[in-house]
């Protein structure tokens, strides 16, 4: 019963190895006391109604009916102790070790493989000459134990397990990749890594830069993914915690939201947000992710976190934006990690926002200060292409909303979300509408991505080489932008030009996308891909220009956000309309 239960809840490719139960020694025992009763009450019974002379029928009815009675509830009792002993199991599969009880109502508990650390064994004298034991799991898991109390061939069991944890570490093997120099480069970054230039968490960001949806969709499905929430984590305990994996995927850092990280928001907000991005990687067949957190943080992800210390963790006193920063416009980049064809990494929204936003602070730091990146965002096109990553749609308008109502109890009146992923964009619209019906003296706004304002449009057409189609996605202009900040994440022999949209009057592709409706088509509808657009005609010269525009624009929506405060304001304090009744 129980293993067609947990054959329902296998992962692709996850095999069961064994299954075993507590010892018989343990069912004995429950249903000793309910044999003897039965027993003393059989005898009761017998002697009462079919052995004893002088006795009337009716206390021979009555001996009878209690005795049965007994005998009944007795029966049930061990019915009971038995229906549990066979449905409490241990297994061990090709990834997890799993605990299953419950007769009518399921409770399943689970470790990872790669999360066990040591498992010890412990029998009594009795439990040697009879079979039976302790087996207690060291895990990574901020609860640390998993103990199978007095199981049947404890031995077996264990080598079992050793045996699994080491067949999948030999067979998380080296990924295929699809550029051919990208092993080059990564051996390249090795190097510098060994030598020192660059430290561990560079080294792993930068090889997590160089990745494309290819490479994503070859990896192996058992490979450990991690979401790390903050920095500051020693990747050698994290690797330890995963069992010494032979490769492990980081993910771009979460940068906020829990409680340390200088902006802390309800725990069910950020947990559903994280939740769904794990999620996304579970979608696409991957079997082990997990959320990296600082100690004490759980946000209701269970055995889908691992939990180490973080030097980067702040004290309560300690916040993300200090009181000074009052009276800006606060900019707000969100990314997305997401494919881009061929010839760019996932990053590319995020390293572009990112960019913009640092940028337009710079250009006004007396108007503007800018919160860190967020790499997440929502994607309802991802099922085509790997690597596109979804924070769903309500769980992204939460947490943003949720980010607004902390800011504007600290006193922060002005804000200003900056997209770099169009799939962002109606989410926000929702967040700025919710906000300023929430929290009605201030002003928070947002725009259609970036260059989409008379002066970036302007620029857009003065420099492009493409046609109309040829900016959409992993295009002129991205990959333009890409190889002006980052020319080493662009493979440019890989660009692949697609502009064969399916295109009508009022439907059509490109920055500004054309016509009256707005739609969601499959993207693998109009590209092979994943690219909408002309990225081989991209150059960095244009992408510094675009660039330069671009923040132009975003300053120029600083000051008119701040105009529009102030003037509000204005307009309240003389009693307009409803601001004058008292």
């Amino acid at each position: 019963m129980a293993k067609g239960y947990i054959q329902k809840m296998l992962a692709e490719g996850e095999q069961i190895l064994v299954i075993t139960r507590q010892h018989w020694f343990v069912v004995a025992s429950a249903i000793f006391f309910e044999s003897v009763v039965m027993l003393i009450s059989l005898i009761a019974l017998i002697l009462g109604v079919f052995v004893a002379k002088n006795v009337s029928d009716i206390l021979k009815l009555i001996i009878f009916l209690v005795c049965l009675g007994i005998i009944l509830i007795m029966g049930l009792s061990m019915l009971r102790d038995y229906l549990i002993w066979w449905n409490r199991q241990y297994i061990i599969t090709s990834l997890r070790v799993v605990q299953i009880a419950g007769v009518i109502n399921k409770n399943l508990t689970d470790s990872a493989l790669e999360k066990v650390n040591d498992v010890k064994l412990s029998q009594s004298i009795f439990g040697r000459l009879f079979g039976y034991g302790d087996v207690e799991i060291l895990t990574a898991s901020e609860l640390g134990v998993n103990l199978f109390r007095r199981i049947g061939n404890p031995v077996g069991f264990k080598t079992a397990m050793m045996n699994a944890k080491q067949d999948q570490e030999r067979n998380v093997g080296s990924f295929s990749k699809h550029h051919e120099d990208t092993p080059d480069l990564i051996n390249q970054l090795d190097q510098l890594h060994k030598r020192g230039v660059l430290t561990d968490e560079e080294f792993a960001r930068k090889k997590q830069d160089l990745l494309t949806w290819p490479e994503v969709s070859a990896l192996p499905r058992d490979i450990p993914l991690i979401l790390p929430l903050g920095e500051g984590y020693v990747l050698d305990r994290l690797a330890s915690a995963l069992g010494e994996p032979p490769k492990a995927g980081l993910l771009p850092i979460f940068p906020f939201g829990w409680e340390g990280s200088g902006l802390a928001l309800p725990e069910a907000v950020i947990g559903a947000y994280i939740s769904n991005l794990l999620d996304s990687l579970r979608d696409d067949g991957f079997t082990r992710c997990y959320a990296l957190t600082p100690q004490g943080i759980d946000l209701g992800l269970g055995v889908n976190r691992i939990a180490l210390p973080s030097s980067s963790s702040r004290s309560e006193a300690q916040v993300l934006l200090p009181d000074t920063a009052r009276g800006k416009v606060l900019l707000i980049p969100i990314g997305h990690t997401e494919q881009h064809g061929y010839h760019l990494p996932l990053s590319v929204d995020t390293l572009i926002i990112d960019a913009i936003g640092q940028g337009t602070a710079a250009a006004a730091p007396d108007q503007a200060c800018c919160l860190p990146v967020m790499s997440y965002g929502v994607s309802t096109h991802r099922q085509a292409f790997a690597g596109t990553l979804n924070a769903g749609g309500r769980a992204f308008e939460d947490f943003w909303v949720a980010v607004i109502d902390i800011l504007s109890g600290r006193g922060f009146d002005r804000f200003y979300f900056l997209s770099g992923h169009g799939g962002n964009m109606s989410f926000l619209v929702n967040v700025v509408k919710y906000a300023g019906e929430r929290h009605r003296r201030i002003f928070c706004a947002t725009s259609f991505l970036y260059l989409s304002g008379p002066h970036g449009i302007e620029a857009l057409q003065e420099h492009r080489r493409s046609p109309h189609g040829g900016m959409g996605h992993a295009c002129e202009l991205e990959t333009s932008l890409i190889l002006h900040l980052r020319p080493d994440l662009v493979q440019m022999d890989k660009a692949v030009d697609e502009m064969d949209f399916l295109a009508t009057p009022s439907y059509s592709m490109d920055w500004i996308e054309s016509g009256a409706l707005i739609a969601n088509p499959p993207w693998d509808d109009d590209t092979a891909t994943g690219a909408y657009g002309a990225g081989s005609l991209a150059t960095a010269e244009h992408g510094q220009i675009w660039l330069e525009a671009a923040i132009t624009e975003k300053v120029a929506h600083v000051a008119e956000i701040h105009e529009q405060h102030q003037r509000r304001e204005a307009r309240r304090a003389a009693g307009f309309g409803l601001w004058g009744r008292t």
